[in-house]
């Protein structure tokens, strides 16, 4: 599910889904992400705190996690320029 991420404040993100996210999945995702939280795993992962419906798109807050894109540690060792080269195959 793709979505654009909107930064609340230091330790929030809004996140806007597009059309073809879907309230179940994203209840899933919420309760898939609270189980292994439980876990203790040795790495940040997303805590969706409030999942509403907003002038009819799908938005959620979550708890910002702190790091780097991706691409932006691939940059040196890849080649890497911007987030769209990341998943660019090569041939």
């Amino acid at each position: 599910m793709e979505a654009t991420a909107f930064a609340l404040g230091r330790d929030r993100v809004l996140k806007v889904y597009r059309s073809t996210a879907a309230m179940p999945h994203l209840i899933t995702l919420r309760d898939f992400y609270q189980v292994i939280n439980c876990a203790a795993v040795p790495f940040a992962l997303p805590r969706l705190l409030q999942i509403d419906v907003e002038d009819g798109a799908l938005v959620t807050i979550e708890m910002r996690l702190a790091g780097r894109p991706l691409w932006t540690a691939l940059q040196k060792a890849a080649h890497v320029e911007n987030e769209y080269d990341v998943w660019r195959p090569t041939l």
